[in-house]
């Protein structure tokens, strides 16, 4: 079977965790800091948000370690994106019309055009959803992949998808 797998780089993840980690401790010391100038509603604010936000990033880091998928398969059936809390599954070669990429943030993103957005937004639950709205309205499409934390280069991921698009795909693309 022609299968291509792109597994998640681990130093990436393991560098959320480590500084998410490190970000819930500088809240928890801001929140059980002993009176100072600053107001409480500043210091248990800025602390609990800090303790929450960055809590949040070291499960979803952890999340990731532990998954077992692979983040990206490329194969006949399509593109299986798994690389992101906002990713949407499979993308059948048949529904990529498209795709450019897109620079934010010191960091590239491959957006996949697809013929039927709605389809793959009602995939995915409330607050993911949203983000992947964002996404729609700014770029034209809900599936925008980043390489950041992947064993692949951005170069290599541009790559297989046109040789995949290429091979089984029945909408040109570029």
């Amino acid at each position: 079977m022609d299968e291509t797998r792109i597994e998640f780089g681990g130093g990436k993840v393991l560098l959320l965790i480590v500084a998410g980690l490190a970000f819930v401790a500088v809240g928890y010391a801001m929140w059980t800091a002993p009176d100072t100038d600053i107001s409480l509603v500043r210091r248990y604010g800025a602390g609990g948000a800090a303790m929450v936000f960055f809590g949040a990033c070291c499960l979803l880091g952890l999340r990731q370690c532990l998954q077992r998928k692979p983040a990206l398969v490329f194969n006949a059936q399509g593109l299986s994106d798994h690389s992101s809390q906002i990713a949407v599954g499979l993308i059948a070669w048949t529904d990529i019309v498209g795709w450019e990429v897109s620079a934010g943030r010191g960091q590239q993103f491959l957006i996949i055009k697809v013929r039927a957005p709605g389809k793959y937004l009602s995939r995915l639950g409330p607050v993911a959803r949203l983000f992947s709205h964002f996404n729609f309205i700014c770029y034209g499409s809900p599936i925008a992949i980043s390489s950041t934390a992947l064993q692949a280069s951005f170069d290599d991921l541009l790559a297989l998808l046109g040789r995949y698009h290429q091979r089984y795909g029945s909408a040109p693309a570029g």
